[in-house]
């Protein structure tokens, strides 16, 4: 930041956003030295004053490779241990999406997540800056293949208004389902092998009347388990 002038010129101009203003941002890989010529008229003379300012950048390296989750596959419950080895820097270790970490020391952290993914591992250092160390797929297996394992909504309403529209399977530990939805007289109504894939209510292009509607589903858990689930569904307008 500079003040007490109209016209502003950095040099060098490397790292900046915009050299000519008075508050460029900076972005620099190593340590420079800026210096900024302040201008001000004052009637028909041109006042100059050069000033200088440095802007450090404090070492980063690490080796992407020395950073470990073990075990990367974890029974929903059990604890992983995030290890960073060779790493010198003092600071703050944090795991997005946010998952408390138990420091054990020497660098090693335990853990416990709840589903399968992507978990991005940053590194705030002593001067506040944040860095992305890396991202590691866990993926979180079940120890109990039940029908507690997958949850689907007993009631929906397709009625257009945004909510609760589709009725849709919710689970994070099934890898392969079948649901099949009947009337109450037997006929198959609606289909499907993907979980992504809901019943909006309707059958052969028409919305069906409101009432309850039964299901019956057969799932594979990701610990290679399998079970199934039926009940019924209350669809109201």
């Amino acid at each position: 930041n500079a003040s007490g002038g109209v016209l502003y010129t950095w040099s060098p101009n490397v790292g900046l956003s915009n050299p000519t203003i008075s508050n460029p941002l900076c972005y620099v890989s190593t340590t420079t030295i800026y210096t900024v010529t302040i201008s001000s008229i004052l009637g028909t003379d041109t006042c100059r004053s050069n000033l200088t300012t440095t802007v450090t950048v404090f070492p980063f390296t690490y080796s992407s490779t020395s950073i470990t989750i073990m075990p990367s596959t974890i029974t929903l419950g059990q604890t992983g241990t995030l290890t960073l080895s060779g790493f010198t820097y003092t600071g703050t270790v944090s795991i997005y999406p946010n998952i408390p970490l138990t420091n054990l020391g020497n660098n090693q952290y335990a853990f416990q997540p709840t589903h399968s993914g992507e978990y991005l591992i940053s590194f705030t250092d002593a001067n506040g800056c944040k860095h992305e160390l890396k991202t590691i797929y866990i993926e979180i297996i079940t120890d109990n293949c039940s029908e507690n394992t997958v949850y689907l909504p007993t009631a929906f309403t397709p009625n257009g208004d945004g909510n609760n529209d589709v009725l849709f399977i919710r689970s994070n530990f099934i890898t392969e389902v079948y649901l099949s939805i009947y009337d109450r007289w037997g006929e198959k109504i609606f289909e499907t092998n993907d979980i992504k894939k809901g019943w909006d209510g309707y059958y052969k292009g028409k919305k069906l009347d409101q009432g309850v509607y039964g299901y019956y589903m057969n799932f594979k858990c990701n610990n290679g388990q399998e079970s199934f689930k039926k009940g019924n569904i209350t669809l109201m307008n």
